[in-house]
């Protein structure tokens, strides 16, 4: 403003001060002149030599409006990083007693505006009540050498969560993650009596941390505490509008009182900007019509925004689906009336993860043709390679009509295209999606229940039409395949074989695609030396009959690295596995899934070599990956968490290991169920975690369940199996029972070497293991060769650093200097 203009509303603010009584012209002088340093200073001079007026702390207040502070209390401040109606941030550094970087907030006018000062004081102990990984933390509290009271807190060094949406270009299932992760810190702050009331791209900062979106909850400035002692000293708002017009709930603007649903509004308000680049309800200038509008005003879908268009984003069934979806929940979220809204913020997450999941959210009405397909596109992964599966064979079967196929095989069944499209489709709708309906088989029906439903009669299903017959069985095998389902597996897939080869030939590319997939299957049964037999010829037949550029060959390598894995040949596995790498980031792209699956077997050879940092990094790429994607895919985020923690554990840090776990196997529980291979992996991952924790009872009972179930799947002798028995008798040495398990490693050694080899780590570690269980028995002699053994061929598998090698050293030496003393004694005596 121009100086007249200053001078004027200076004069009449002075004028209006002057009417008030004493009490309240401090307060009254800082609230309207917050944020204008002119203005503050004008009046300042003005009441100078009015007795009755209280200038001091008003001058504290210009004084940090206007001038950067050298330091607050013991630290160092190095800019000004935020400045609002609710104080001032700083950036500052701590040298002592560490050094650090932290922001400091200080709110001047509190020292003249005793409300401020209480609300200052309600967000030091509000946040100090809550401890979430995505809310600001406060270090440290004090006041200022002029007596303004400030809060310390962690600094973030991120932007605004739109900011960083667009700067990333972060999909909408990444957006709506991160939402989540804010959401959940909302939902913990509701659960220790603290309500936002502010929620705003503003308010919550993202920061990129190891390729990871990690979101902050900042600014409790205007939170309302709800019960305790807090609230009871909390001061009252005389029905004046709380919070930011674009994501305030309408109740917020002085009508009604206010609850945990406010926040529920405001989440939904800045989910409705990161899916469409614009808030619900975007502020005109004119606060009394941004109220009425806020009050009255029912925003456009979201979908209906030109903005929400991602132009990455596949148009497809699940695509619109989802984005369906999404508008019902936005919708619910942002109700005019409290009572319309979700009833907490669990609620609203959990529809969330629903919509992700491509799960019936509980939003909308539900309709059993609704549930049915969002079931299918909730195993999308699934049905979806069916439906792929069955499109090649619909090419294929083309080719026959079109001499495509070899010239002795152009007389061969000829099919029509439209015939078995046709043929095709109705499967998939009579008997696939129908075998899907919630009201045949409940909402809890499962893939498997799906599957088995849909796959009886299967040849009965297309008289006359065994290549599509052989297609199905085809699509159903690596269905049951996903699922562990190994016996069903294996029966479809050697249907699709015989069919493939009578009415195909033995040289088609169909048969030869159904016979990699047959013999990849046996690598997933752990028979990995039947799989090497089976696919090693298969793969050089793949590389002249389909060529380098189909991805079948790449699928048959990366099968093949995972059976040369189990067998400890993991030389060749790299080459292997590196040859997979390269042929499907070239055909698929670098942030293709099945590039991050070929990532984690490579990252396991690495493991196995001894190059764990060198697996980690293979691994947190492949994470990357899949976090990057743009449908969710909480299988392959199953994988890539169990193989990193485990990957921590062999690292032997387990503090950073045990989320990775945890996290595992809760997906796992969830969506595998309790016997699946995956599961019961994660299990022996975890047990291990627990034994390393000191819970030997809890992990010897994990331990002994995986065991149970492996040998029921895949046998006694499996890799897998021994492995969960390894860690049985690993767990009951750590809880103190040396005798037993002593007497068990001695036997597991004899069955891991008959099963994988003298030469395979395991063998090794059995014997490490072994020979440490004598030594606490006092049976060092027999210990001793069993130790250096092992080291040996420890030092030949992983190298020298390796934690397992070094273990194995360490008993050695401790054998070695016992007996030497041993020797010591005997011939002094």
């Amino acid at each position: 403003m121009s100086d007249a203009e200053l001078h004027g509303r200076a004069s009449e603010l002075f004028l209006r001060l002057r009417e008030l009584p004493g009490a309240e012209r401090s307060a009254a002088l800082a609230a309207a002149a917050t944020g204008d340093a002119r203005l503050l200073a004008e009046v300042a001079s003005l009441l100078e030599h009015d007795r009755d007026f209280p200038l001091a702390p008003l001058v504290r207040a210009f004084d940090y409006e206007t001038a950067l502070p050298a330091t607050i209390g013991p630290y160092r401040v190095l800019s000004r990083i935020g400045r609002g109606g609710s104080g001032q941030v700083f950036l500052a550094e701590q040298d002592e007693p560490i050094q650090r970087r932290v922001a400091i907030k200080v709110v001047p006018q509190a020292a003249a505006n005793a409300e401020l000062a209480a609300r200052f004081e309600i967000e030091r102990r509000a946040l100090e009540s809550t401890e979430h990984p995505n809310i600001t933390r406060v270090l440290d509290a004090g006041r200022t050498a002029e007596g303004l009271p400030y809060l310390v807190m962690n600094f973030v060094e991120g932007e605004p969560i739109t900011a960083h949406c667009v700067r990333f270009a972060l999909p909408l299932e990444r957006r709506i993650r991160l939402m989540i992760d804010v959401a959940d810190a909302i939902q913990h702050a509701h659960q220790r009596g603290v309500i936002h009331r502010d929620i705003k791209p503003a308010n919550v900062l993202v920061a990129e941390l190891d390729g990871r979106s990690v979101p902050q909850v900042l600014d409790f400035g205007i939170a309302k505490p709800v019960g305790g002692a807090i609230a009871a000293e909390s001061p009252p708002t005389l029905g004046l509008p709380m919070g930011t017009p674009a994501y305030m709930a309408p109740e917020q603007t002085g009508l009604g009182s206010v609850d945990t649903r406010a926040d529920v509004y405001g989440l939904g308000a800045v989910l409705y900007e990161l899916a469409t680049g614009r808030p619900p309800l975007a502020a005109t200038g004119d606060p009394l019509a941004d109220l009425n509008r806020i009050r009255d005003v029912v925003p456009p879908l979201a979908s209906r925004t030109r903005e929400s268009n991602d132009p990455r984003a596949a148009p497809g069934p699940a695509r619109r689906a989802l984005v369906a979806d999404l508008d019902v929940v936005l919708g619910k979220a942002l109700e005019k009336e409290p009572d319309r809204r979700y009833a907490s913020v669990g609620a609203l997450i959990d529809d969330l993860w629903r919509l992700l999941a491509c799960e019936p959210i509980a939003a909308r009405p539900p309709s059993a043709r609704y549930r049915a397909v969002r079931f299918v596109e909730r195993n999308r992964v699934l049905v979806g390679a069916a439906l792929v599966a069955v499109a090649a064979v619909c090419l294929g079967v083309v080719g026959l009509g079109v001499g495509l196929l070899e010239a002795r095989r152009q007389r061969a069944e000829a099919v029509d295209q439209g015939d078995a499209q046709r043929e095709i489709n109705r499967f998939l709708t009579d008997d696939l999606l129908a075998a899907a309906s919630p009201d045949r088989e409940g909402e809890g029906a499962t893939m498997r229940q799906v599957l088995d439903r849909a796959s009886r009669n299967v040849d009965a299903r297309f008289p006359g039409r065994p290549l599509i017959a052989a297609a199905v069985h085809h699509a159903l095998g690596e269905a049951y395949a996903e699922l562990g389902v190994f016996d069903d597996a294996e029966r479809h897939l050697a249907s699709a074989v015989a069919l493939r080869r009578a009415h195909a030939g033995a040289e088609s590319a169909d048969t030869l695609r159904s016979e990699i997939a047959a013999a990849s299957l046996l690598a997933r049964r752990e028979r990995p030396r039947e799989a090497e037999t089976a696919l090693v010829p298969l793969i050089e037949r793949a590389r002249t009959q389909l060529g380098p550029d189909d991805p079948v060959l790449y699928t048959a390598l990366n099968d093949l690295g995972i059976a040369l894995e189990t067998l400890d040949r993991n030389d060749e596995a790299l080459v292997v596995l590196q040859e997979a790498l390269d042929g499907r980031r070239r055909l698929l792209g670098p942030d293709d899934f099945l590039v991050a699956t070929t990532l984690n077997n490579l990252a396991q050879a690495h493991d196995l070599k001894g190059d764990s940092h060198g697996s980690l990094e293979l691994l947190r790429e492949a994470l990357r990956i899949v976090d990057g994607a743009t449908e969710p895919a909480r299988l392959t985020l199953l994988g890539l968490h169990n193989n990193i923690g485990a990957t921590l554990q062999d690292l032997e840090r387990n503090a950073e290991a045990e989320p990775y776990l945890r996290r595992a196997a809760a997906i796992a529980a969830e969506v595998l169920g309790p016997d699946h291979e995956g599961t019961l992996t994660i299990q022996i991952n975890l047990a291990g975690l627990e034994s390393d924790l000191g819970d030997t009872a809890r992990a010897a009972e994990m331990f002994e369940h995986v065991v149970e179930r492996r040998s029921a799947t895949v046998g006694p002798t499996a890799a897998d199996t021994l492995i969960a028995r390894y860690g049985y008798w690993n767990a009951l040495w750590k809880g103190g029972r040396h005798a037993e398990a002593a007497a068990g490693f001695g036997e597991l050694s004899s069955n891991v070497t008959s099963a994988l080899g003298a030469e395979h780590w395991l063998a090794a570690q059995c014997d490490v293991a072994w020979a440490r269980a004598l030594l606490d028995g006092e049976r060092g002699a027999e210990a001793l060769p069993l130790a250096e053994s092992a080291e040996q061929r420890l030092l030949a598998l992983f190298g020298a650093d390796h934690p397992r090698t070094r273990t194995a050293r360490q008993l050695s030496e401790s054998l070695r200097s016992g007996a030497a003393a041993s020797a010591a004694a005997a011939s002094g005596q």
